[in-house]
């Protein structure tokens, strides 16, 4: 696991996302919850590196092009 933080740090020093996903969640009775806690304990990233790569995740699944996601624009059009 300590390999692991070592390119997960390369990654964040160099600007690469990250999407921390289940190859197929189904056969191997990993669930995407498990993956989190997992880095997490082994401290292999911190809470700030896990909302990086889940917003990256929903950037690439969605080829969303803005920064914030849509909650974030609705919720600053509404409050405007």
């Amino acid at each position: 696991m300590q390999q692991l933080k070592i390119v997960f740090d390369r990654c964040f020093e160099a600007g690469v996302d990250i999407a921390i996903c289940t190859d197929n969640a189904g056969l191997h009775n990993v669930r995407l919850p498990f993956e989190y806690e997992s880095l997490l304990t082994h401290d292999i990233i911190n809470f700030e590196q896990l909302k990086a790569c889940q917003d990256a995740a929903f950037r690439h699944a969605f080829a969303w092009p803005h920064r914030d996601r849509p909650a974030t624009i609705l919720t600053e059009l509404l409050q405007a």
